[in-house]
């Protein structure tokens, strides 16, 4: 005789055995199981459910959640924000791992002159602040704050070095340093130098 296998039924079982059921799937079928019933919808939005998720899915994978501050823990944050942030990071590991990957949004920037952008550097500032630096191959960098909703970047100061061309740059991304390490020439003469970041938060 053939055992019978009889479904769990959604509300017949505790939530701490659905959130270790949960923990077996993958994020899309998570997303998918809310259309099942209103009890698993509103299941998903118990906060282990998605920090599971990520810790297995997102970071365990060497991923990154977008639009995470990580100055806040995972467990703080709203079960909602947590499903949000995780399926855009799905979505945009799922769009750089295709043929055609399309650009998640577009923004024009306009520099002064003509410059020829040699470097560009994405630098985290604190309270989830971030710049974008551009290095032109002549003299100067200009700084940008980077907005993103909506998606815009606003100038907020430039450097020039003076007499000296600029020949290579590297942002120091130590904890204990705000600096831009470059490599210049002047009259025949190359030099390294660490240039202050002083638009960026201690």
């Amino acid at each position: 005789m053939l055992a019978t296998f009889t479904p769990a039924i959604p509300g017949t079982l505790p939530d701490d055995l659905w959130v270790e059921i949960y923990h077996y799937l993958e994020i899309v079928y998570i997303v998918r199981s809310a259309r099942v019933c209103r009890y698993l919808n509103e299941l998903i939005k118990l906060r282990p459910i998605w920090v599971n998720a990520i810790s297995s899915q997102i970071y365990g994978q060497g991923l990154e959640l977008p639009d995470r501050d990580l100055d806040i823990p995972l467990a703080d944050y709203d079960a909602a924000v947590l499903r949000d942030m995780t399926i855009r990071a799905i979505k945009l590991t799922l769009n750089l791992a295709s043929e055609s990957p399309q650009p998640t949004g577009a923004k024009d920037v306009q520099l002064r002159g003509k410059p020829n952008v040699t470097h560009i550097f994405l630098v985290h500032g604190s309270q989830s602040t971030e710049w974008l630096l551009f290095f032109t191959d002549a003299k100067s960098i200009f700084c940008w704050e980077l907005l993103k909703d909506p998606l815009d970047l606003l100038p907020a100061s430039s450097w020039d070095s003076g007499e000296a061309w600029i020949l290579e740059a590297v942002h120091d991304t130590t904890q204990s340093t705000r600096c831009i390490l470059a490599v210049t020439v002047k009259e025949n003469r190359t030099e390294l130098g660490a240039i202050d970041i002083p638009y960026l938060d201690p």
